[in-house]
């Protein structure tokens, strides 16, 4: 069936997105070290970034695998409720969105090599922060309309599901 085949784009996908980001943390560990001309002593496991690893790994992990259907009955104000389990994955796999905004910081004007020189000389690192503060300030209304856009998917996703 359609559902299936989709659930299975998304194993998929969800694999390859782990495979993704185990590279990205593997080279941004090794450029923070040859950046500050220190030897690989310490190992991945001893950096910082591997909390935010294991948790975007986590969050990559929540999906819905192929046939599996599961439902669940409750009873609320009175009345009898039936859940299904893939309506509650599909409201919480929405926090993969945040992709998108990574890979927007990763490929916006205010993220590249002459903006990182500027913000290391007046001593502060350009991140997503920077970025949608400079983008807010630039232009206002393409950010609310991205955001509202972002919460209305959110509210489709839960609507069609319940």
């Amino acid at each position: 069936s359609t559902t299936n085949g989709l659930r299975s784009i998304n194993v998929v996908t969800s694999i390859i997105m782990i495979f993704t980001l185990l590279t990205r943390y593997r080279l941004s560990y090794i450029e923070r070290y040859i950046q500050l001309d220190l030897f690989l002593k310490s190992s991945f496991m001893d950096n910082s970034d591997y909390l935010w690893y294991i948790v975007e790994v986590l969050i990559n992990c929540f999906f819905m695998p192929p046939a599996a259907s599961a439902q669940f009955k409750t009873i609320m104000l009175g009345g009898e409720y039936t859940f299904r389990l893939d309506s509650l994955v599909a409201v919480f796999s929405v926090v993969r969105i945040y992709h998108f905004v990574r890979l927007y910081v990763h490929y916006s004007v205010w993220f590249t090599g002459e903006t990182q020189l500027i913000c290391k000389k007046f001593g502060f690192i350009p991140d997503l922060y920077f970025v949608i503060k400079t983008e807010l300030k630039v232009r206002p209304f393409k950010v609310l309309l991205s955001a509202m856009l972002v919460v209305a998917l959110v509210a489709e996703i839960g609507r069609a599901h319940v």
